[in-house]
């Protein structure tokens, strides 16, 4: 009647009265108290797991949250620089490189000179918060103390600038 869901295991209340399935056993303690093979439990959970996942996709689905957030980017991009230096491993300077030109290319108005907060199957109106400007202008100072590119140095330097 409550559900099998522990508070704690919850915490949004999503679950709350109802039940999750879940073996409580291994397939071998079922299979000694009621004398099936394990080869047929497997097999009937196997077709359990089939039938709730054709269920499932009957549902509608959750809604995708994949706006792209500049101060996530500077976040990733800072990641990203530290890795290829600490790793010694270039393939994390290719994404951040990656990063650092859709960011210029979608979320960064050059007229303006200005950061956009974010990008969403296109460039977003509203312009970038304190923490964008903060979190991006780290990333690109990390990129340049791996790399050693002044214009990396000269965008955070305006982007500064423009976030006082």
């Amino acid at each position: 009647p409550g559900g099998n869901v522990p508070p704690p295991a919850d915490p949004h209340g999503q679950l709350k009265g109802t039940n999750v399935l879940y073996l409580e056993q291994t397939t071998e303690q079922i299979s000694k108290e009621s004398g099936m093979a394990v080869d047929e439990i497997t097999s009937i959970a196997h077709k359990c797991k089939e039938l709730m996942l054709q269920r499932r996709e009957k549902r509608p689905k959750p809604f995708l949250d994949d706006k792209i957030i500049a101060s996530w980017n500077g976040l990733m991009i800072s990641a990203f620089a530290k890795a290829a230096q600490v790793l010694g491993d270039d393939q994390y300077l290719v994404v951040a490189r990656k990063a650092l030109t859709f960011v210029r290319q979608k979320l960064y108005n050059e007229e303006k000179q200005m950061l956009l907060r974010c990008w969403r199957m296109g460039a977003g109106l509203v312009p970038g918060f304190h923490m964008d400007y903060a979190y991006f202008i780290q990333g690109l100072l990390d990129t340049y103390t791996s790399v050693g590119n002044p214009a990396m140095l000269r965008w955070a330097d305006q982007l500064q600038m423009k976030s006082e």
